[in-house]
């Protein structure tokens, strides 16, 4: 089978082959942005889709829809599922009360009750302590609590 290509198919194999790679990349090495992988799957998916369709070959259109719905499950799971919503939420959580924490005056009264509240609220929420007691932020929130004390 011979497929005449033309500028525009070239775009769409190169473009497809590139976020392909790259969202691949992105997933392998597991860094903070890695779950954004997803997204470059998915445009992949699209250029490969039309690609497939412009020139007619029904098996890579079929599987390439296949990959769109896998990558589809991908970006939900790690951008809208309820669970990724509540482990953001705890994140920012326990990076306020961390930083409440830090902004406390020890020598000022009540500061033990206070103390007392934001570690109870701490556990209630089943952050990560400390030998302490104390919520143990997240480094990227430890990292922004220095940045902004700066």
């Amino acid at each position: 089978m011979s497929v005449t290509t033309t500028p525009i198919l070239q775009v769409l194999d190169w473009c497809g082959s590139a976020l392909g790679l790259i969202g691949a990349y992105m997933l392998a090495f597991r860094f903070r942005g890695s779950r954004y992988g997803w997204f470059a799957f998915f445009a992949a998916n699209g250029f490969y889709v039309a690609m497939a369709s412009s020139i007619g070959v029904p098996g890579l259109l079929v599987q390439q829809l296949g990959y769109s719905v896998s990558s589809a499950i991908g970006i939900y799971r790690h951008f809208l599922s309820k669970a990724t919503i509540r482990l953001e939420r705890g994140r920012d959580q326990a990076w306020l009360i961390a930083h409440q924490l830090a902004e406390l005056d020890p020598t000022a009264e009540g500061t033990t009750e206070q103390i007392a509240v934001l570690i109870r609220s701490a556990r209630q929420m089943r952050l990560e302590v400390d030998s302490t007691g104390a919520p143990v932020a997240p480094p990227d929130c430890a990292q922004t609590h220095q940045a902004t004390r700066a």
